[in-house]
């Protein structure tokens, strides 16, 4: 199964991109708790599938998740 969502926000830079899925990060500052995408990674890899980013500033962000049938 492939999944695909797409926003049209303000994008992402590369340093932010790089650390998108790690434990802890977050560019929300103390609004949040920064676990909620490296949950998000953790179950996809636990079925052996693959989640990632792509995003430029200005343009959005695409998150793409594949899971094996």
């Amino acid at each position: 199964m492939f999944f695909e969502i797409e926003d049209n926000g303000i994008g992402m830079q590369p340093d932010t991109l790089a650390r998108l899925l790690s434990v802890f990060f977050s560019t929300k500052g103390s609004r949040g708790t920064s676990l909620g995408l490296f949950i998000a990674k953790k179950a996809v890899n636990q079925h052996n599938g693959r989640i990632g980013a792509v995003s430029e500033p200005g343009h959005g962000s695409t998150f793409r998740i594949w899971i094996p049938r």
